[in-house]
């Protein structure tokens, strides 16, 4: 009989000892587990967050900006864009120059120089009036989002409840987002911001790599070039800057 209790006795205290030692394993194990799940969970409420935002931007982009600029194109041709003054007279404005350009006459050419001035001429002029229609078209879009905004006019209804349409559409998918947000990481919550900022990092490490290698391949070539044409190439470099700086400056409207 002692022997028995000495035994009953003996597989308790194993198992008292044991105890902790297993709820010790355990519990990192759960906690690891329960880390894992939480973190899925919140990348996947992320992936969503990214697909709603590329829908916002196209919607935005696309669909609600031809729609606001139907809506003003079709307001300013009828002369119905009421309330509206300033921007149809910078529309009257851009119009007015897009058709001057459109009427200029170019003077045949007979020399190289002739020739080449007129080309460039040709080119100033492409770029002159590409800058003027896409500042048309983005007056156009103020416009047509003025107009939805507004109350609407019986002869642009079409029009009007089209656009109001896709901006239902925008506000409805910007509320899901701001209820998806709170859902997952505060790192997250931008995955399009994110993803753009990631990029332009990789652009500028890589625009970084490129400059210093082109630095190392001058530093090598110095001594195999002479005084002279090392400040021949610095001209060609420095002239074909302005050059684009000069082009950049004139397609900006």
């Amino acid at each position: 009989m002692a022997s028995d209790e000495q035994k009953r006795s003996g597989e308790i205290d194993e198992k008292t000892t044991s105890q902790p030692g297993l709820s010790a394993t355990a519990e990192p194990h759960a906690q690891s587990q329960k880390f894992w799940r939480t973190f899925l969970k919140k990348m996947a409420i992320a992936a969503r967050l990214f697909g709603k935002g590329l829908y916002r931007l196209r919607l935005n982009r696309l669909d609600l900006a031809r729609a606001d600029r139907r809506l003003g194109a079709k307001a300013y041709a009828t002369g119905t864009a009421e309330g509206q003054v300033e921007l149809v007279s910078r529309l009257d404005r851009v119009t007015e120059r897009l058709t001057q350009l459109r009427r200029q006459e170019v003077e045949p050419a007979s020399t190289f120089a002739e020739k080449a001035k007129l080309l460039a001429s040709r080119i100033g002029k492409a770029i002159q009036i590409g800058a003027l229609k896409l500042r048309r078209r983005r007056i156009l879009r103020q416009l047509g989002a003025n107009l939805r905004k507004s109350a609407a006019n019986s002869s642009l209804a079409e029009e009007t409840q089209l656009a109001r349409g896709v901006a239902d559409r925008v506000s409805s998918v910007e509320t899901e987002i701001s209820q998806l947000a709170p859902r997952t990481y505060p790192w997250a919550r931008r995955p399009l911001l994110l993803i753009s900022l990631l990029l332009l990092a990789m652009g500028v490490g890589s625009a970084f790599i490129i400059s210093k290698q082109h630095t190392a391949n001058l530093a090598q070539q110095k001594g195999a070039l002479s005084e002279a044409q090392m400040k021949k190439m610095l001209a060609q470099q420095q002239s074909f800057q302005q050059q684009m700086q000069h082009m950049v400056a004139e397609a900006t409207p």
